[in-house]
């Protein structure tokens, strides 16, 4: 999207004339409540054969291939200099790239499941250099039909008050956040064809969250609840940002941009991963509606690049738990061997944990 679209330039006179300005989405904290203690399934607490039971579920749904994944790769990695983050080395000469798609092919082959297809949503940032890897890589011994790339929009910065240009040409663009995913993926026409090929639903993760991976028990959760949208949420420690909520008595994720800046975030024991499920026709139905536009808002996002602040406008994946029906939350295990949450934000985040990170996925 560039500077002269009529997309642009509607978001932009929203930015100077206020609706779209910092802070425009804030909940009132008096709609704020916790999430009641039956409203999340625990995964570390399921009973012995209740898990055995979702897992031979999920195993015979992967048997039929019916999941397929999707794996942000969009970022710009502003904090890691700017890198293409999926090629960062992390442990042993592997990669991000190397360990997120690997990690499935384990699993796979040790539970003789057929290859679950594999989007990476890439960027104007990520695009050309992925392509280059998974071509050296041989597309990691897989089909194009298992490995794709779709690209996310992109958009110019602004200043703050909503001046464009940003101050200085390399500044100028950003990609426009993971909640664009679901045009960008129906657009691509991979969204058409795997409802043909028979996947029925998809999980959804950040490549730099290798904690990630495939897993028959969580697929089996999601199909016995028959929710459209699974919520992979764990224990706070000093975590901000998105949290498990209530609001207005319907549970829901609200990301950070949504609380007051006095909300006492001590309230609200549970964060979001950002792991999500989605049922695949429930997508399709939402990418049909005329009001979809309406219905996933867009975000006025404060960043500083090079020290000077600027804003760019995004949308939030985790938004579709307010536009979809059935909203499934499980609790799971952050740390250990089944632990689904190891984000790797900086150089000083892959430092601290790269031992970790060996200990459980090499």
């Amino acid at each position: 999207m560039d500077a002269s679209d009529p997309r642009f330039l509607r978001l932009l006179e929203a930015v100077r004339s206020g609706p779209l300005r910092p802070g425009a989405h804030t909940v009132s904290s008096t709609r704020i409540a916790p999430l009641l203690a039956d409203a999340t399934t625990e995964i570390a607490r399921l009973p012995a054969d209740r898990r055995a039971g979702l897992e031979a579920a999920g195993r015979e749904a992967l048997q039929a291939g019916r999941l397929g994944r999707i794996v942000l790769n969009g970022g710009m990695a502003t904090r890691f200099g700017g890198v293409v983050k999926a090629l960062v080395k992390v442990f042993d000469d592997q990669d991000f790239l190397d360990l997120k798609l690997r990690q499935a092919q384990k699993l796979e082959a040790a539970l003789e499941l057929p290859p679950a297809p594999v989007a990476l949503m890439v960027s104007f940032a990520t695009e050309a250099a992925t392509r280059e890897a998974l071509l050296q890589r041989d597309h990691y011994g897989r089909s194009d039909t298992h490995i794709a790339l779709f690209r996310q929009e992109d958009m110019p910065r602004v200043n703050l008050s909503g001046g464009y240009p940003a101050a200085r040409p390399h500044d100028s663009r950003s990609a426009c956040g993971h909640g664009d995913f679901l045009d960008c993926f129906a657009a691509s026409g991979l969204l058409d064809n795997w409802l043909q090929r028979g996947i029925t639903h998809i999980d959804f993760s950040n490549l730099d969250n290798l904690g990630a991976t495939l897993d028959p028990l969580l697929f089996g959760t999601m199909l016995d609840s028959g929710a459209e949208m699974m919520i992979e949420v764990a224990h706070k420690r000093d975590d901000r940002g998105g949290a498990a909520c209530r609001v207005d008595d319907q549970p829901r994720v609200l990301e950070g941009p949504y609380f007051p800046p006095d909300f006492d975030h001590r309230q609200l024991p549970l964060f979001n991963t950002n792991n999500l499920w989605f049922e695949l026709a429930a997508l399709r139905e939402l990418v049909q509606r005329p009001d979809r536009e309406a219905l996933l808002p867009w975000h006025l996002v404060e960043k500083t690049v090079d020290g000077q602040p600027l804003a760019q406008l995004e949308r939030f994946a985790i938004d579709l738990c307010h536009v979809l029906r059935r909203i499934e939350f499980a609790t799971v295990p952050r740390d250990g061997d089944r632990g689904r949450f190891f984000p790797i934000k900086t150089p000083e985040d892959l430092a601290a944990n790269r031992e970790m990170l060996r200990r459980r996925l090499g």
